[in-house]
């Protein structure tokens, strides 16, 4: 996990580009690609924004890395989806086959829930959660 910002973007930018280079060797459509992209990043910033918002009018309390770890966990998922998918093309599995028909819908689908999931973790175990990175 990176720890500043310059170092946040550089892997946000080097996952960005590893993930544009794979979904272009798949063939896909460039309108597909966008809307991918678009998935994954609505997957891993509705929640924490929403999260900022509530703590910002004081109603929910956060830990000060709860925030990130739901934006990397939302999109990481949703990254992992979009790669499921991919592969359940060339797949005879039900399930994948599944997430192949409608990929964007599960990415953001399983990238608010991870992220929701990670939010109530930070709430609710009893450690110091500030000093975990």
């Amino acid at each position: 996990m990176p720890t500043t910002l310059k170092q946040s973007t550089v892997v946000a930018s080097w996952i960005n580009a590893t993930l544009a280079f794979g979904l272009a060797l798949t063939g896909l459509t460039i309108v597909s690609l966008m809307v991918s992209f678009y998935a994954i990043y609505v997957a891993g910033v509705f929640v924490p924004f929403v999260a900022y918002l509530l703590e910002r009018g004081r109603n929910v309390h956060f830990p000060a890395n709860a925030v990130r770890w739901a934006a990397w966990a939302g999109s990481g998922s949703a990254a992992l989806v979009l790669l499921v998918g991919l592969m359940g093309r060339a797949s005879r599995s039900v399930v994948l086959a599944q997430i192949a028909d409608t990929p964007d819908t599960w990415m953001i689908l399983t990238g608010m829930t991870i992220s929701v999931l990670v939010l109530w973790i930070f709430r609710s175990l009893p450690f110091d959660k500030d000093k975990l990175i």
